[in-house]
């Protein structure tokens, strides 16, 4: 069609404003594009948190379960028992990838998958005629389990190594008598023995990590009998720990060393006895989800044994007149009281404090590491608490090991008359085995 004189050519206008929402178009979605990577950056911190959070929650079970299965009588380091601990573990821990069993000689067990224990021993390497390895640390499993029970049978050491998380490659078992691990930026760490092929390497290895609490920065050495650890890092600091001495026949060891070395060892709690035994013995009370006074006698009998050096507090904790609360209000309303208190005393305590029902309106607390000054502080915290949030008072009762008990029995019956003396002077009180008359 011809166009009328004058008038004017549409198409310049149609395509400027094609051009004009195309750049539109093409603006909007670079900013979704990098609304899009801001919102996987925020997605991936929160991941990055929410995974900090479990690993955190997961150290906490683990010194929870660890002091559980410390005080279990029957846990002990026969070498059989050890063997049949690989297939346990496997059961129970799904996320261990990697694991080796060793014996008190440090003899390989059993290894998942196959090739485990030379990464961790030079038993294994030397049957096979004894040889420096190096390993690329793609072709090691995350997570390697290492287990030493003492030739003796006295200790058991237990221990999970993360070697992904720093390490590059991992040299084992050099003629030097040296285990060296290196990592990507530079820096190493490097065990040293006097004899070239000590044969109990794993137990000697994990021994060495329990020590004095030390703060490493850029190089440094910790001495220990007959051997020295050597840390060179050309950054940051270390913690070396040793988490929990547990108060028991056998002695538990948590190290965490952030932020390199090894990343991260953590207790397991996999012991054959203790699944059996718990099995059969109820931990807790139906009620209130405390521990129960079986158990509660259970860790009593470990105190002793932690020697005079170590202090423990007991608390012997009874409901004011809970016998007339439960006539006026009923039994439901009684129990519902007990429930209230339990959670007091829970969010009162730390975590490696036991909490018991020792029987009727009575409650017991196990204070490890705690002297007469910090466990009436804790007292009174629990006695304000009840008042404030409850229909109910308590009257507590303390004493301390082994200033005011040497035996379980003297810690118990000092508890004991402490709380008698609380309720004789009004009740809604705190007394100490000290303040007797």
């Amino acid at each position: 069609m011809r166009r009328r004189s004058g008038e004017m050519n549409p198409w310049p206008l149609l395509i400027v404003a094609a051009a004009g929402l195309l750049l539109f178009a093409l603006f909007l979605v670079i900013e979704g594009i990098q609304d899009a990577s801001l919102l996987t950056e925020k997605e991936l911190a929160a991941e990055a948190a929410r995974a900090a959070s479990l690993l955190q929650e997961r150290i906490f079970q683990a010194r929870e379960r660890a002091d559980i299965i410390a005080l279990n009588p029957l846990v002990h380091g026969d070498s059989d028992e050890v063997a049949n601990l690989l297939t346990a573990i496997m059961e129970r821990c799904s996320l261990y990838e990697g694991l080796a069993v060793f014996a008190g000689d440090g003899t390989l067990l059993g290894e998942v998958p196959a090739g485990i224990g030379p990464l961790v021993t030079r038993d294994g390497a030397a049957a096979r005629g004894y040889r420096p390895m190096v390993v690329d640390i793609d072709d090691v499993p995350q997570h390697i389990l290492v287990i030493g029970v003492e030739a003796k049978g006295d200790r058991l050491l237990i221990a999970l190594v993360n070697l992904r998380a720093m390490a590059r490659e991992v040299i084992l078992g050099t003629h030097a008598g040296e285990v060296r691990l290196s990592f990507p930026h530079g820096g190493d760490v490097v065990w040293r023995g006097e004899a070239p092929n000590p044969p109990d390497l794993p137990l000697r290895l994990l021994s060495l990590l329990v020590g004095k609490r030390e703060h490493l920065a850029g190089s440094a050495e910790m001495p220990t009998p007959g051997w020295t650890i050597t840390i060179r890092k050309p950054y940051g600091s270390f913690l070396t720990e040793a988490l929990q001495d547990i108060l028991s026949s056998f002695d538990f060891y948590v190290s965490l060393f952030f932020p390199a070395t090894i990343a991260l060892v953590i207790i397991i709690l996999a012991v054959n006895h203790s699944r059996r035994y718990f099995k059969e013995q109820a931990l807790r009370d139906g009620l209130t989800g405390l521990y129960n006074r079986r158990f509660l006698e259970t860790a009593l009998q470990a105190i002793p044994r932690q020697g005079r050096g170590k202090r423990t507090s007991f608390l012997m904790i009874d409901i004011d007149d809970f016998k007339n609360f439960n006539d006026s209000h009923g039994h439901l309303a009684g129990d519902g009281l007990l429930r209230e208190i339990a959670d007091i005393l829970l969010a009162n305590t730390r975590q490696t404090d036991i909490v018991a029902r020792y029987g009727g309106d009575e409650f017991a607390i196990v204070l490890p590491a705690a002297g007469p000054e910090n466990a009436v502080k804790v007292a009174g915290r629990i006695r304000e608490a009840v008042k404030k949030e409850c229909p109910a008072t308590v009257s507590i009762g303390i004493s301390s090991f082994p200033d005011h008990g040497a035996t379980v029995e003297g810690l118990i019956k000092g508890a004991d008359r402490a709380l008698y003396q609380a309720k004789a002077r009004g009740k809604d009180r705190v007394e100490g085995v000290w303040d007797l008359n």
